[in-house]
């Protein structure tokens, strides 16, 4: 599983690498559209959460409504990317095999984004992916 979501941060790098700041950080003449920029970070920090957060237990910083509003650097992307990666890879890397099956215990701050339906760890590595 780490290998799919190290395949998806680097495929949203490969298609922001080249591009200007202006056009990252650009808003698109569509109704509540967000730009590529607030759209990758938006990917990150749903990837830390689900990941980082509910199967490694891990505490992150999230402001999820900030996300769709942030301007940023391709560097400033990349450098946050590759340190998901790595921490995603630590945390999947030392599940045991009976892990993946628990229950993951959300941060009390973010509870609202599950219901109140449980979710085994697995199912939150998934719905990462």
């Amino acid at each position: 599983m780490a290998d799919a979501l190290e395949r998806i941060g680097h495929a949203v790098l490969t298609e922001l690498r080249d591009l200007p700041a202006d056009v990252m950080n650009q808003l698109v003449a569509i109704p509540q559209a967000n730009t590529l920029v607030a759209l990758a970070t938006h990917l990150l920090g749903a990837g830390e959460f689900w990941v980082l957060a509910l199967a490694g237990g891990r505490e992150i910083r999230r402001d999820r409504g900030a996300e769709f509003h942030v301007c940023g650097t391709y560097a400033d992307l990349e450098a946050r990317y590759v340190r998901w990666i790595r921490d995603a890879r630590s945390v999947l890397s030392d599940l045991h095999q009976d892990a993946w099956e628990c229950v993951g215990s959300p941060p009390p701050e973010f509870t609202g984004s599950l219901g109140h339906k449980p979710i085994t760890v697995r199912g939150c590595v998934l719905r990462a992916i």
